[in-house]
């Protein structure tokens, strides 16, 4: 079970936090409306509530297109696109990211062209997941770091370039982009970054099997995600220590992070990852009860 949470999550889901206005005239009333629905579908998504979070998002566009708000309705189709590709629906990120980059140029708004570029190479990673895709993945993030304009901003393409790295094997040069990620996520204390740098430096220990230190970086990761409140993210944290410690043979220390992870998978009512779980902590008490 691979983490959900990539670069992007650390994504950036833009809003208005402009306060409404005393006397508001309609087209103030529809901005407000829509920032309050991009509100409620940020906090959506932060729970992993994607459907729920595409439904305000989805809400939100048609309002915006109700005054002509353009910038907003590229940067309201990015983050569509984003909660698409979580959900697996491939054929609506594209419908989406590439209206926003056709609508984008036609009117001549550049301020999004980093999230443009950076949600397109996200697109293809996601969508296509071979040679070619992760290619143009990171002719995107490539061009996306042009556009970067703070080094936190290029941190997330850093994540972003070693994902891909990690996902194709070069795990070397994987490290090495997570590792400057992390450098300036650490110094800014962006803890929402953190947690997943920490995760992906987890996974390219465990893939060369030095697993001592995969477990640190996994529990680092599982320490800011806490401080971020990432719920989802410390599931598949608790997850990931729980499987690791599996491997290793370590049953009781498996068991532990698999009743915490069922504990948040109740908490988030998903019946998958329940299942999935209380499976697992089955075969492990099993494993246990035959060494006795």
């Amino acid at each position: 079970m691979k983490r959900k949470f990539f670069a992007l999550f650390f994504i950036f889901l833009i809003y208005s936090c402009a306060p409404p206005a005393k006397n508001p005239t309609i087209r103030e009333e529809v901005k407000n409306s829509t920032t309050e629905n991009m509100k409620l579908g940020v906090k959506e998504y932060k729970n992993g509530n994607y459907p729920s979070a595409r439904m305000f998002f989805e809400e939100a566009l048609k309002q915006a297109y109700l005054i002509d708000n353009t910038s907003e309705i590229v940067n309201i189709l990015i983050n569509l696109c984003e909660i698409n590709l979580r959900l697996e629906n491939y054929t609506e990120a594209s419908n989406q990211i590439f209206s926003a980059r056709y609508i984008a140029k036609k009117e001549n708004i550049y301020e999004h062209n980093f999230m443009l570029n950076l949600t397109i190479g996200r697109y293809y990673e996601k969508a296509y997941k071979n040679e070619k895709g992760y290619e143009l993945a990171l002719d995107f993030y490539l061009k996306a770091l042009n556009e970067a304009k703070e080094d936190t901003d290029r941190a997330i393409v850093y994540s972003n370039i070693g994902l891909v790295k990690i996902r194709t094997d070069q795990l070397r040069e994987a490290k090495n982009w997570i590792e400057k990620a992390r450098a300036i996520n650490e110094s800014r204390q962006i803890y929402t970054a953190l947690g997943d740098n920490y995760f992906y430096l987890g996974e390219i220990f465990e893939k060369q099997n030095n697993y001592d230190i995969a477990i640190k970086n996994y529990l680092l990761a599982l320490k800011y995600d806490k401080i971020a409140e990432k719920t989802m993210a410390i599931l598949e944290d608790l997850k990931r220590i729980a499987l690791l410690y599996s491997k290793m043979n370590m049953e009781e220390d498996a068991i532990f992070y698999f009743e915490k992870a069922y504990k948040v998978a109740e908490g988030l009512n998903i019946a998958t990852e329940k299942a999935f779980i209380q499976e697992k902590i089955e075969n492990l008490k099993q494993k246990t009860s035959g060494k006795l």
